[in-house]
């Protein structure tokens, strides 16, 4: 994941973001796929993360916008980004996947020109789209070997 970007970063309890209870909003134990109404930090959400880091520094991004999402649950630091990677795909593949590019093909057009990828899952479709928006699909530049490096990887991220 590319919002922790270090170990030696600062972590309080009270830093990491969480759901606050609201009984004007309804149930704040139903994760959503955005919990800003919910969240403890979510006057950020509406920020680059860049601005909220600048404003937070030495703090972790990803301690900070834990459960921000039901998908974004933060377990603490962790340097083998690698295992972490396979692990996040293998949850996010329901059981219609079929294999890499097995899906239909969609394009998408784009200022900077069209762009085109498989559905293989449903969310495929906007994650795709996600990915590309961020520079972190295949074939965008970003030197993927440096993934088994944790210092060359969380040094890609601070450049990122």
């Amino acid at each position: 994941n590319l919002l922790q970007t270090s170990l030696q970063k600062r972590r309080r309890a009270e830093e990491c973001g969480h759901l606050e209870p609201d009984s004007a909003v309804g149930d704040f134990l139903t994760m959503m796929n955005n919990n800003q109404r919910l969240h403890s930090h979510k006057d950020d959400f509406n920020k680059s993360i860049v601005q909220v880091m600048r404003e937070h520094p030495g703090v972790d991004g990803y301690c900070w916008f834990n459960a921000s999402a039901a998908y974004i649950v933060y377990t603490g630091p962790d340097k083998d980004y690698v295992g972490a990677a396979l692990s996040g795909v293998r949850a996010l593949r329901t059981p219609d996947y079929k294999g890499i590019n097995s899906g239909p093909e969609v394009f998408y057009k784009w200022e900077g020109g069209d762009v085109s990828t498989h559905v293989d899952v449903s969310h495929y479709v906007y994650d795709d789209l996600y990915a590309y928006s961020l520079g972190f699909l295949q074939g965008q530049g970003l030197d993927t070997s440096l993934i088994h490096n944790s210092t060359a990887w969380e040094e890609l991220s601070q450049q990122q």
